[in-house]
């Protein structure tokens, strides 16, 4: 504990915790930086872990533990250099094999995510009372001479709060929070954040847990598009991968390793940018997730989120609240109760034979691939009578994509070579039941459903999703283009089934309307974030508008702020319950990457916007009995003067489409 770097901040009293640059390699120049960090050079070696063992001599050294711990506030207590810090010996010390875990102590990156997003998200906005770069911040940063451009600058009887490189101008902040107002994420994705939004006060708030989750990992890189400097999206952006890396279903070993390597350099960029006092304990605890990772495994199954949410169960129980662990006690007797008896009961539904809200269909038999997919229709049913052309088309296209199709043909025209033609009773033998039921055709009438389950993805109409709140219209399909094979975008329009002769045969096809994308006014891929954008307003394949529902997967789009107009940014979805499990070795290199590597170009980073000529105005700080940071930067900020820092570049060449894939 006496090895970790901290500092105490005398005018924002808070201890931070920084000194990362001793994570770093011993040659790297950001070592003997002075000025861009902490005014001094860092040839410091990394903290080791202490052992089990280490840690237990230690605490047993420290003190007295027989008796509980009293703090004295008449006098100052004293610890040694060794055991400073240890005021309690945890009762797990009594286990004969505690000492020797690698692991004891788990770090939850739940509560890590979310503290570290909400302190991020409150400085970037400027929120008052949350945001870390107060004034109180500016004066500390003065008093160890750090970021010059950054301090409090006198004006008149009042101060002047420099405009510093991570603040959102007013116009930013208008445009971010029109976007968190309009988006729409997939069913079970993720809550409503737009309720979270005060439009007028540009603020977020009651955001929950998972909330900060998914908006660090999808809604933040795609809000700071065309907002702030570069530097900090970059940094953003690294941080925002490293999360969506380390929170992944696969995590591989050699990636968490190249991942202990990033996070640091990564921290070092935020120490070069934000205040000392962003730094608390929270921010430090980034550095051993990776770390945390490689002993214990995926964070799914340490992290807190089902227990947060039994814990919210548990607390709805409460009617009464002068008594509510009667109250809970009483109810979950009841239910597991309840549960126990209906073990017994046939024709009531319980949860022993509930159905799912997003089950598929599980009562298919087909023997080939069109006729075994399990899909299950949404909404009600609507019978229409389609016209024989479009009834072709469809037709065609399944014949095309059956697999067992393709084999079929070239064992009929061998068959063909060695047989008489005129002998039909041989070459009907080659033919499956399902073949020739396929080769009939489907009948005129067509069933239309509004929605459809499949492939653990739920998907809705555009016109069922107009006045929702949710996203489920976006697909993405393979297929071949002038012999390339591209990645199709669409629009989910129609859902229909095709009914073919025998029992329970049936065919589910989508029917999208497709986004042109053969140039880069169709698509664009961005260089720093990598995400690619997308011109809904031009289509093509108009005469082939349908798919299998079994080919389709899901994304969702999210309006480009730099783009603007008709562009929007492409965003996978995860199906539900489903895990991609891969029948032979699966190396690294073969997992996709979303930026290509971290930058360390930081060297001449501006820390205010617009060459630090744009200030805010605070009063005098003897006057001040609170924090300024939350005052309006209207008046001081003119709009001309940071467009030139908004514009970007983006890549034209194709292949950084394929390598964003």
């Amino acid at each position: 504990m006496n090895e970790t770097s901290s500092q105490y901040l005398t005018h924002s009293r808070k201890v931070v915790y920084m000194g990362h640059r001793k994570f770093l390699i011993c040659t790297h120049h950001w070592r003997k930086d002075k000025k861009n960090f902490d005014g001094e050079v860092d040839f410091g070696e990394p903290v080791v872990p202490k052992s089990g063992h280490e840690v237990l001599n230690d605490i047993d050294g420290a003190m007295d533990f027989s008796e509980p711990y009293r703090f004295d506030k008449t006098r100052k207590h004293k610890y040694s250099d060794d055991t400073r810090g240890w005021k309690k010996k945890s009762i797990f010390f009594k286990l004969p094999y505690w000492p020797d875990l690698k692991l004891r102590h788990n770090i939850d990156i739940m509560h890590v995510v979310k503290n570290v997003i909400e302190s991020l998200t409150a400085t970037l906005f400027n929120i008052k009372g949350k945001t870390k770069d107060t004034s109180k911040s500016r004066e500390d940063l003065k008093d160890h001479r750090l970021k010059k451009s950054l301090h409090l600058q006198p004006h008149g009887n009042s101060f002047i709060m420099p405009m510093a490189c991570y603040h959102f101008t007013k116009n930013e902040k208008q445009r971010v929070i029109n976007l968190l107002k309009s988006i729409k994420f997939p069913d079970g994705f993720a809550s409503n954040i737009s309720r979270c939004i005060k439009k007028e006060e540009f603020q977020l708030s009651r955001m929950k847990s998972h909330d900060f989750y998914v908006f660090i990992q999808r809604v933040l890189p795609l809000s700071i598009r065309g907002c702030l400097t570069k530097e900090v999206r970059v940094v953003l952006y690294e941080l925002s991968e490293f999360i969506q890396k380390l929170c992944a279903r696969n995590v591989y070993l050699d990636v968490l390793e190249k991942q202990e390597a990033e996070i640091v350099v990564i921290l070092c960029k935020l120490e070069r940018l934000l205040p000392q006092s962003f730094f608390d304990i929270i921010i430090h605890l980034l550095i051993h997730l990776p770390y945390e990772a490689k002993l214990a495994g995926l964070p799914q199954y340490r992290w807190m989120f089902p227990f947060e949410r039994k814990v919210g169960v548990l607390k709805g129980y409460v009617k009464n609240n002068a008594r509510p662990e009667g109250c809970i006690a009483e109810r979950y007797l009841d239910n597991e109760c309840l549960t126990f008896c209906s073990m017994y009961l046939n024709d009531v539904e319980s949860a022993f034979n509930m159905t799912e809200r997003n089950n598929e269909r599980m009562d298919v038999q087909g023997q080939i691939s069109v006729f075994s997919c399990k899909g299950r229709p949404l909404g009600s049913r609507k019978i229409c009578d389609m016209s024989a052309n479009e009834l072709k088309k469809i037709h065609t296209y399944i014949l095309n994509n059956c697999h067992e199709m393709e084999k079929l043909i070239n064992d009929h025209k061998v068959e063909l070579e060695k047989e008489n033609y005129n002998d039909g009773s041989t070459r009907q033998q080659l033919f499956a039941p399902e073949i020739r039921i396929l080769s009939h055709g489907p009948s005129h009438s067509v069933n239309q459903y509004s929605g459809c389950m499949v492939n653990g993805y739920r998907f809705h109409t555009q016109s069922r999703e107009k006045n929702r709140k949710t996203q489920n219209s976006g697909v993405i399909v393979q297929g071949c283009h002038k012999t390339n094979i591209i990645d199709f975008y669409g629009i989910l329009q129609e859902v229909l089934e095709l009914e073919y002769l025998g029992d329970n045969k049936r065919v589910l096809v989508f029917k999208c309307d497709w986004f042109k994308i053969d140039d880069r006014n169709g698509l664009q891929v961005d260089k720093e974030s990598r995400a690619t954008s997308i011109n809904t307003s031009r289509k093509w394949y108009r005469d082939q508008p349908y798919i299998l529902a079994s080919q389709a997967k899901q994304v969702f789009y999210v309006p480009d702020l730099k783009l603007g107009r008709n562009w929007h940014v492409v965003q996978s979805s995860i199906p539900r319950a489903l895990y991609d499990i891969p029948l032979e070795e699966v190396y690294q290199e073969q997992e996709p990457v979303l930026n290509s590597g971290i930058d360390l170009n930081m060297d001449k980073a501006p820390l205010t916007r617009g060459g630090g000529t744009v200030p805010l105005e605070i009063p005098d700080l003897s006057t001040v009995g609170g924090d300024c940071q939350g005052l309006d930067d209207e008046g001081f900020i003119d709009s001309s003067d940071l467009e030139s820092s908004q514009e970007e570049e983006f890549s034209e060449d194709e292949d950084d489409c394929t390598d964003s894939e």
